[in-house]
């Protein structure tokens, strides 16, 4: 079971990399550079396409030769591993694919609250990556976003996102608990698969769909929500361990 999975992600990565290139070479815009970076302007607004930098923590600029910089684009800073540290202007709105997958030392980013979007394998073998953030105003997750960031311990997910992808945190594997916030409509297939080390999830809402897949949530996790839910079905389908939300509790509200 364990190789058809891994088989499956394989191939996905495989295909969303030759779909990468295929749009990259059919691009038109002509790729510009100023100081470590590679970027495209379109509509007055500057995408990072590739940096060259010698690494360190890296503080992106808010403008490049005078034009704001609003998106890191697919696979800017793909297996960048001298890069330890990201900080992101508030100019940028969205983290695109790949934008920094593989980049295995990085320990910390900061993601401003102007960022609406991270995008698939965003953060994909980022095994460094200890502690996420994410800001108030992302209202999308892109699937496999956090695949293989095995050094993360903790994430917050903000009120505004509605629903967690496909393997978003697969392989997450000292992610301890996490707490999904109210708003969320649904949680994709194997979401959680192999984070073994996953202690217990909130649901904070009664109808989350939860994708009906035994390793959507790890068997040994505990599962805490309301009852009635969608959290409880789950956790009665596939003998989880489940515990009654504390509704008196102010914790649980997606912190």
């Amino acid at each position: 079971m364990r190789l058809f999975k891994i088989n499956k992600t394989t191939t996905f990565l495989v295909g969303i990399m030759m779909l990468v290139i295929l749009l990259c070479c059919s691009n038109q815009v002509q790729a510009e550079q100023e100081g470590d970076y590679t970027y495209t302007v379109s509509a007055s607004e500057a995408q990072i396409t590739g940096y060259t930098g010698a690494g360190g923590v890296v503080t992106i600029p808010e403008t490049l030769n005078g034009v704001p910089v609003t998106s890191i684009g697919n696979n800017a800073f793909f297996q960048c591993t001298g890069v330890t540290g990201i900080n992101i202007p508030q100019g940028v709105t969205s983290i695109c694919i790949g934008a920094f997958s593989g980049c295995s030392s990085l320990t910390s980013i900061s993601i401003p609250q102007g960022v609406t979007s991270i995008g698939l394998l965003a953060f994909d073998g980022c095994s460094g990556l200890t502690s996420i953030s994410i800001p108030e105003g992302i209202t999308s997750i892109g699937d496999e976003a956090f695949v293989g960031c095995s050094g993360l311990t903790s994430i917050s997910i903000p009120q505004g996102v509605t629903s967690i992808g496909d393997y978003t945190f697969f392989q997450c594997t000292n992610l301890t608990s996490i707490s999904i916030p109210q708003g969320v409509t649904s949680i994709g297939d194997e979401a959680f698969d192999g984070c073994t080390g996953l202690i217990s999830i909130t649901i904070n809402s009664a109808t989350t769909t939860i994708d009906n897949n035994a390793d959507t949530i790890p068997a040994a996790t505990t599962i805490i929500g309301y009852d009635p839910s969608t959290a409880k079905d789950y956790a009665t389908e596939y003998n989880r361990t489940f515990e009654v939300i504390d509704s008196t509790s102010t914790a649980l509200s997606g912190a």
